[in-house]
């Protein structure tokens, strides 16, 4: 790590009125600041700024944000995240995170209970597709309005 490099990174950091540091640069899809650092390749922001702030980070451990705001980067507490905005958690800790805060799985589409329709996902009415599960009342509903027109 190098001063240039956390002097890049310093140099793409806002403060917002939440507290967050958000990082302005590159991002990944899923909104994850990302830095490319000659030595190591491509790293993450948030993981960056704290090892920068608090020293390496074990193998095989993630950085969580409490606030729930991938682009953040502040290491410090602020008055809304007595604890600090971001902390280190295992595999599981990020899953259990992940799931506390609504987003179960890649696109969170294990955790909804009902269709766009507001039909309840029950055993009888679901039907499990390779692409994931479909509505049955839905599909009975389209199936009709087929046959009539």
């Amino acid at each position: 790590m190098t001063t240039t490099t956390a002097e890049q990174l310093q140099q793409n950091l806002v403060v917002r009125d939440s507290g967050c540091v958000e990082w302005t640069g590159r991002c990944l899809p899923r909104g994850y600041g990302c830095l490319y650092i000659p030595s190591r390749g491509t790293v993450l922001t948030h993981r960056f700024a704290w090892e920068l702030a608090n020293g390496p980070i074990p193998a095989g451990i993630h950085v969580l944000h409490h606030c729930d705001n991938p682009p953040c980067c502040q290491t410090d507490p602020t008055p809304g995240y007595p604890d600090g905005h971001l902390f280190l958690g295992t595999d599981a800790d990020n899953a259990a995170d992940r799931d506390a805060k609504g987003r179960a799985g890649v696109n969170a589409q294990g955790a909804k209970t009902h269709c766009i329709h507001g039909h309840a996902y029950t055993e009888a009415n679901t039907r499990r597709q390779r692409n994931g599960r479909a509505c049955i009342e839905c599909e009975h509903i389209h199936n009709r309005a087929r046959r009539a027109s």
